[in-house]
């Protein structure tokens, strides 16, 4: 089960973006964690979340055509790019790329950018430390 995104330049993906934020409560940032939250319980993103995923795709992607799949099973988010001249800073845009759907998916969810079937890029899921958690959870113990 996915989503399937294609670029496009004629839809108005900030001005949908911004209608669903001012739906909310709170800064878009504090929004997106939220959905974070309820993704990983749910396995469903938001469309506010679909809708960043477009937005950072055309800001990486701006020198080409692209579509991105989104496996919520496997915690992928793949962007396919038509095979065309890189731009420069092309590792730079991918490694933002990958940050950003880390901070927006949670640390459990991969990118990969490929090039037709070629893959360019594929980013590592970052494991989580079981001392790490332990300590959260015992500080929010302490912390009630």
């Amino acid at each position: 089960m996915g989503s399937k995104i294609t670029h496009s330049n004629d839809v108005k993906w900030q001005d949908q973006l911004n209608a669903v934020f001012a739906q909310g409560q709170g800064s878009p940032e504090k929004q997106l964690m939220t959905m974070r939250a309820v993704t990983a319980i749910t396995g469903v993103l938001h469309e506010a979340q679909l809708l960043q995923l477009r937005m950072w795709g055309a800001i990486a992607f701006a020198h080409t055509t692209w579509e991105a799949d989104i496996d919520v099973e496997s915690k992928t988010v793949t962007y396919t790019v038509e095979k065309k001249k890189r731009p420069i800073n092309l590792a730079h845009l991918v490694a933002s790329l990958d940050m950003s759907v880390h901070w927006m998916l949670g640390d459990n969810w991969g990118l990969r950018v490929k090039e037709g079937t070629k893959t360019l890029y594929e980013g590592a899921r970052k494991k989580k430390n079981v001392n790490d958690e332990r300590r959260a959870r015992a500080g929010n113990r302490e912390g009630s």
